[in-house]
């Protein structure tokens, strides 16, 4: 995708200075197309030089951020600054009035967000992004924000939105490809198609991702006629597909065909770059061979070690983990339980940032409090002034007082109800922040529990003798179980249920939630209720109110108004309404 974003914007650039001639002068060097063909291999420089050019205003202010954030986006992949930059520019009235430019740049900003995790960003810069590629016709555009999508709606768990967003990018793309004698098309096609394969995988249905394959190698057989192709991305794409498919046909439990594509992919160039040797790991591990996994899984470690990488979910993934299977499958307890450590370690540092950012969120939000206040009673000073100034007016005065007193309450009430939407938000935000992290402790721990260690392995003082935690721990399963299945959902739950999966005794279920939830039984349902129901307000518009509180599992409306209003201070129609008026 990043290439496409630099063809783009080669495209942008092109038409700008088509009137222009060749220069072998300095200024040659302050132009869009140079500044975009050095920006990958040479992003330092290219920085530099927009520095330059701001000092020198070569360029226009929105021109330059938008460089910046290319550079920081795909050069450097650090997409926190690549985003401040695009947003810079993205208020430009220029970028405002250009839906060209908007989409290149809509299409960063979703990406961006999409690598830090902030999927609801995401998918509201997606919206818009689709909006900008239908205004100008660009299909294959409109296909990539409907991948980005995807992607997101997946991260958020929601796996069948999510294949439905991937499914209509690739029919979109293959009327595009049909037609097309652009190599560029028929790689997105080959992106999407490995993204759904991915997914498939993931959610171990491999006959489905198995069944993709012949289209797939169809798509190869023509990318590798297409004219214009780069050296290499053949190799590439075909080292990816093998690699890929290795894994999939040993997940399967087809080892022999697994073998005949590992050894294809080992065939490849990009085989034995630095860039192609970590995707060999998943078939290593799947396949058994845990000792070579684990020389590669090393280089892995030293390169995010390298880089300053160490405190991210990809280390946690892509390197501690895949450490983690290597040792189990070798039986090396005592290295497996340093592993582990070190993934409590990073996860904990994770949360720790986590917090660090909500604080900074309420940090941000109590000064603008502070400034709506100060200017409130700003207001009100004047007001009374002008009181004193038309005391003689009496009857005057009496009739724009009661009028101002109604809209200073209406405008309390909009303001009070809006920042009661973002509160809301944002403590949606920071439960979804927590709950991945909880659900990341809780994997480690339970895979930890459940290997069969020999006899021997720790000393009887080591075990955990604390009823209390263990208590924590198993409302921590049955929070995270409820919360993944949606149990909350079923207007029929009950706490028998409850009980008899978590083997959680009948007497003690009450004291049990009220000391770990701080409510009831009924309380700790409806509370999920609630949260979930925000989400459907937010995302899904053309449902009523009724609709919401069916989906949401109450038995009848009446008590979701009841139970809305009692934990957010607002109706559920107040709220959307708020929403909408955000957006």
């Amino acid at each position: 995708m990043k290439m496409k974003q630099c063809i783009l914007f080669v495209f942008f650039s092109l038409i700008q200075m088509s009137s222009l001639g060749a220069s072998n002068s300095p200024d040659s060097l302050f132009t869009d197309e140079y500044i975009e063909s050095i920006c990958l291999n040479e992003p330092k420089r290219a920085l530099a030089l927009l520095d330059e050019a701001e000092q020198l205003k070569k360029m226009p202010p929105y021109r330059i951020d938008y460089l910046r954030c290319l550079v920081y986006h795909n050069g450097m992949e650090q997409y926190r600054i690549a985003l401040d930059y695009a947003n810079k520019a993205y208020h430009s009235d220029f970028i405002q009035n250009d839906p060209m430019w908007k989409y290149s740049l809509l299409d960063m900003m979703s990406n961006a967000c999409l690598q830090l995790s902030d999927y609801e960003a995401c998918i509201r810069y997606v919206v818009e992004g689709t909006k900008s590629a239908r205004e100008i016709g660009d299909k294959s555009g409109e296909a990539n924000m409907m991948l980005m999508h995807g992607e997101a709606k997946r991260k958020m768990g929601l796996k069948a939105e999510a294949e439905t967003y991937f499914l209509q990018a690739i029919e979109i793309q293959k009327k595009v490809v049909a037609s097309t004698r652009d190599w560029h098309d028929v790689d997105d096609l080959l992106y999407s198609y490995g993204t759904l394969i991915s997914a498939y995988q993931e959610d171990g249905k491999y006959e489905a991702a198995i069944g993709l394959l012949p289209e797939y190698e169809r798509l190869m057989d023509k990318l590798k006629k297409m004219p214009d192709l780069p050296d290499g991305l053949c190799d590439l794409r075909y080292a990816s597909e093998y690699a890929a498919f290795a894994c999939i046909y040993a997940q399967n439990g087809e080892q022999e065909t697994a073998r005949k594509y590992y050894l294809k992919y080992l065939e490849t160039n990009y085989a034995s770059s630095i860039e192609g040797e970590p995707i060999r790991i998943e078939y290593l591990l799947n396949s058994g061979q845990y000792k070579e996994a684990l020389q590669y899984i090393g280089k892995e470690k030293q390169r995010y070690v390298d880089n300053g990488e160490t405190i991210s979910f990809e280390y946690l993934r892509y390197a501690l983990e895949y450490e983690e299977r290597a040792l189990a499958g070798l039986g090396d307890y005592k290295a497996l339980a340093e592993t582990r450590k070190q993934m409590l370690a990073v996860t904990d540092s994770l949360n720790s940032r986590d917090k660090a950012n909500a604080a900074l969120e309420l940090s941000t939000l109590y000064e603008t409090n502070e400034k709506n206040e100060q200017i409130r009673i700003q207001a009100d000073k004047l007001y009374r002034e002008r009181i004193f100034l038309i005391a003689s007016l009496v009857v005057l005065f009496l009739s724009l007082a009661v009028i101002s007193f109604i809209v200073h309450s209406l405008r309390a009430t909009r303001r009070k109800n809006r920042i009661l939407v973002q509160q809301i938000d944002e403590m949606l935000d920071y439960q979804e922040e927590l709950h991945r992290a909880k659900k990341a402790m809780l994997d480690s721990a339970a895979t930890f529990a459940s290997e069969e260690l020999p006899a021997g392995t720790f000393d009887s003082e080591e075990l955990p003798a604390d009823t209390s935690e263990s208590e924590r721990k198993l409302f921590e399963l049955m929070d995270m179980t409820i919360d993944s299945e949606k149990m909350f959902l079923d207007p029929d739950i009950n706490r028998d249920a409850l009980i008899k999966r978590f083997g959680i005794l009948k007497n003690s279920f009450a004291q049990f939630i009220q000391t770990y939830a701080g409510t009831n039984f009924n309380g700790y349902i409806n509370n999920k209720r609630i949260d979930y129901s925000v989400l459907l307000l937010r995302d899904e518009a053309n449902y009523t109110i009724q609709a919401v509180s069916d989906d949401s599992g109450f038995s009848n409306v009446r008590t979701f108004h009841r139970v809305f209003r009692d934990r957010y201070g607002i109706t559920p129609a107040e709220y959307r309404k708020n929403m909408t008026r955000k957006a």
